[in-house]
């Protein structure tokens, strides 16, 4: 009797044994396949980014040759589309670097097997937007602006005297017709910071909210458009989709209800000093000319775009009618005097402000692969050196890069958050 429930123990002991061990096993596998499964995405990862940074590249190739094109020097190899004789300065979106949806849209760059990583490309112009730095911008039209974005009539001139404020290099407070923040006698930072000291006069703890001192320079990025006195996020990121209902039918200004805004992102900028006539977005256009022209800036900034975008309605495509100069000497069949309202008047009112090329752009590069999808959002400034002149090698400088005639600096790079709703709507 005792062997046998000697025997007994043994077989359970045993069968224990094989359970914890076949426990161990299915752990250890499970964990394998878990590792193995976290390499493949980190590769599929890595692959993803390297074909958006790889679109990044392509759309670098063009800006840097339509730059060269437009300098007259002779390009040997190209993936641009122009004439010989299409050397004038000037940048819109009839060209490659704007609408090239062959080396742009849904461009397989990467095959392995049967997976393909697709990238897609889409390039701006900067200068298609307000040129908040350039000093000779008015409080009218910055008001004109915000109204064309969302914000209330009420609220656009105290808005935009407060920006005037922040950018200009002096301590008197701009004149508004209305002000929440008081009277508009003092320095800057009095007149800002009087509803915070009146509160603690009163008796309230406002000891926690810092006073509000002005920068009195230029801003250096749109994201501190939130440190001035009564802007929102709301009204800086927008809520609504600007291109929404855009190229259909007759051009024609975006109608908001309350609480919706376009967003300042969308319609400023830091970078230029300058808007591009030949990519200008409509609310801009309208709130340059808005001092100069009243109620009647709205007619002719209409028109102007819907003139400009040709058949399709819509920028950044082939049929955009561009101008590659403002005097004709080109002798093209485009030119101002074809726009109804626009005359010299008109251009004289701009000419503080406009041009008719660019060098500042904004590049989302997007790519997709099994199911992943990653994107950046790239702001590049590019410079161009004429071959008079570039430094001579081994005299003045050792580097080779430094012989390169147009230099692409990165102004701005940061991720796309939205980027699987991007590719969709390019794809």
């Amino acid at each position: 009797m005792i062997r046998k429930n000697e025997s007994g123990v043994v077989l359970i002991v045993t069968l224990w044994v094989i359970v914890i061990l076949a426990t161990v096993s299915l752990s250890y596998v499970r964990q394998v396949n878990l590792e193995v499964k976290m390499v493949g995405f980190q590769r599929d990862a890595m692959i993803v980014d390297s074909v958006a940074k790889a679109g990044l590249r392509q759309a670098l190739v063009l800006l840097r040759e339509d730059r060269i094109k437009d300098s007259a020097e002779d390009i040997q190899e190209t993936a641009m589309r122009f004439m010989e004789d299409d050397n004038f300065r000037y940048d819109g979106g009839s060209e490659a670097w704007a609408d090239n949806p062959d080396l742009y849209v849904d461009v397989p760059f990467y095959e392995i097997g049967d997976k393909k990583a697709y990238y897609y490309v889409d390039v701006e112009d900067e200068s298609a937007k307000f040129p908040i730095n350039n000093e000779r911008t008015t409080l009218d039209m910055i008001a004109r602006l915000l109204v064309l974005s969302g914000v209330s009539e009420r609220d656009s001139e105290t808005l935009a005297a407060a920006i005037i404020d922040w950018r200009d290099q002096n301590d008197i407070p701009e004149e508004s017709g209305n002000s929440r923040f008081g009277g508009r006698g003092g320095e800057e930072n009095d007149v800002y910071n009087q509803g915070t000291r009146r509160s603690r006069g009163r008796g309230r703890d406002r000891s926690d909210v810092p006073e509000i001192i002005m920068k009195n320079a230029p801003l250096n990025s749109i994201d501190e458009l939130l440190l001035i006195p009564g802007m929102t996020p709301e009204i800086v990121n927008g809520t609504v989709d600007p291109e929404e209902g855009r190229g259909r039918g007759r051009i024609s200004r975006r109608r908001l209800g309350k609480g919706e805004y376009l967003g300042l992102r969308n319609l400023m900028t830091v970078y230029s000093n300058r808007f591009n006539l030949n990519t200008v977005k409509l609310e801009v256009l309208e709130a340059i000319l808005y001092p100069a022209l009243g109620e009647e800036a709205a007619r002719v900034a209409e028109n102007w775009v819907e003139y400009r975008d040709g058949r399709d309605g819509e920028t950044y495509t082939e049929d955009d009618q561009v101008l590659k100069t403002l005097d004709n000497s080109d002798n093209d069949d485009m030119h101002w005097t074809d726009v109804d309202g626009f005359d010299p008047n008109v251009i004289k009112a701009m000419e503080p402000f406009m041009q008719i090329h660019s060098d500042i752009y904004v590049i989302s590069c997007l790519a997709d692969y099994e199911g992943l999808r990653k994107g950046y959002r790239v702001v590049v400034e590019r410079y161009f050196t004429p071959w008079d002149q570039l430094p001579v090698f081994g005299i003045d400088t050792q580097r080779l890069e430094d012989l390169e005639q147009v230099h692409l600096q990165i102004r701005l790079f940061e991720p796309l958050y939205d980027a699987s709703d991007r590719i969709d709507n390019m794809g």
